[in-house]
């Protein structure tokens, strides 16, 4: 195990290790939810909806680069497009996409902030430099606001920024870049191993957290199963 002692900065992911997704899915919002189910979606056969699921995903994350949550709407609704074309099925109008996409963009309902995460940054932010590296799109700053955590962080690293995902070091340099700290003396919290080996081939420690389902893997990092934990570690 890394020696902590010397940590000056620490990095969060956001998805399952400040929140989750309400429906467990960062894709399909709750909104999506009154219009098709997996009831719905187990009726279709199965290797016709994973083509379109794969498709519209493939499509998502083919030009990642998105500076506006207007770009990231426009991207959405043509994901929810190449969804209802594939699987006509699920009769998917423009009308039922639009609030869809209006939902999963602008709907804070849709995230759930795990217990005590608020009262930890608060506390940790008195004595380390906070920041985020996280797979997401513009509108989860609004998300973080919302939750009155915005203000804890120091550093933010979005993956839309940068047109790159973990575990591609270019993400892991923007975020020490910007909190201005030796990678040895920050670490990472993340919920995926690939991720956090990233992070540890620059030097930053990882600190595997095992909120999400089936995280919990055989490592030689650090694990944790929620944020405070770190309190006992730091």
């Amino acid at each position: 195990m890394n020696n902590l002692k010397n940590v000056k900065g620490i990095f969060f992911d956001i998805g399952w290790t400040l929140c989750r997704p309400a429906t467990n899915s960062w894709l399909i919002p709750l909104k999506a939810k009154e219009y098709f189910n997996q009831e719905d979606l187990n009726n279709i056969e199965q290797n016709k909806v994973k083509a379109a699921f794969k498709e519209a995903y493939t499509y998502l994350n083919s030009y990642h680069l998105v500076q506006t949550i207007q770009e990231q709407y426009d991207r959405f609704n043509h994901y929810y497009q190449i969804i209802a074309s594939s699987l006509p099925e699920l009769n998917l109008n423009s009308e039922k996409i639009t609030a869809i996409v209006d939902d999963l963009v602008y709907n804070y309902d849709n995230f759930i902030l795990f217990p005590n995460v608020k009262e930890v940054l608060a506390t940790l932010s008195k004595k380390y430099k906070l920041g985020i590296i996280s797979d997401t799109y513009p509108s989860t700053k609004k998300v973080l606001a919302h939750f009155d955590i915005l203000q804890y962080f120091t550093a933010i690293t979005f993956s839309c920024e940068l047109n790159a995902f973990k575990p591609n070091s270019i993400m892991y340099q923007d975020a020490i870049h910007k909190i201005n700290i030796k990678s040895e003396e920050t670490v990472f919290i993340d919920d995926f191993l690939t991720n956090l080996e990233g992070a540890n081939k620059l030097g930053i420690i990882p600190i595997l957290i095992t909120m999400r389902p089936n995280s919990d893997q055989e490592t030689n990092f650090l694990k944790i199963s929620k944020i405070e934990d770190l309190l006992h570690y730091l």
